[in-house]
């Protein structure tokens, strides 16, 4: 399991005593099911690794605190991943969508706002998922930015037909 945390969290070099440590504290019981239910356990890694001097690819680090139970470090991972932004972090800034702290939702609000128009066919298609469950979300479902989304979606791709259109993400 610490190797693939490892790998996960791009380590290279060896871990020390008290990394060991800590991991094997936090992975004590840990099993899929107990990490479904237990949402501070599948985000405190967040505040570790921000606390380490090793060299941890920031935009893991924000992907990772965008997901945090604090909505403090979820805002400034949120805005940090959209100051920073390349393809791939609009997955992550989809799903703050349906936050359910007001201010985190209005700063991807504004990203979307402003940005969903340049996204290509291909990072539209590869966020089918996301902004199908976005735009089922209670906090999200009616927003004006769902409503931008799904009018950008028939634009793009009213032309090709529904078969086909079932077939890009399956």
């Amino acid at each position: 399991m610490i190797k693939i945390l490892k790998r996960l969290l791009g380590v290279q070099e060896k871990l020390t005593v008290i990394d060991r440590k800590w991991l094997s504290d936090q992975l004590k019981g840990v099993s899929l099911e107990s990490l479904r239910n237990d949402f501070k356990k599948r985000t405190s890694v967040y505040k570790y690794i921000r606390n380490q001097d090793s060299g941890y690819d920031p935009r893991l680090l924000n992907w990772i605190g965008s997901v945090d139970v604090s909505g403090r470090i979820r805002e400034k991972c949120l805005r940090d991943l959209i100051k920073t932004y390349s393809f791939g972090d609009e997955n992550r800034i989809l799903l703050r969508l349906t936050d359910w702290v007001p201010e985190v939702r209005r700063v991807a609000s504004n990203w979307v706002v402003g940005n969903i128009e340049k996204l290509s066919n291909e990072a539209l298609i590869e966020n089918f998922e996301m902004i199908l469950y976005v735009s089922r979300n209670e906090k999200s479902k009616n927003s004006s930015e769902i409503q931008k989304i799904n009018s950008l979606l028939v634009t793009r791709f009213s032309d090709i037909g529904a078969f086909k259109f079932s077939l890009l993400k399956s």
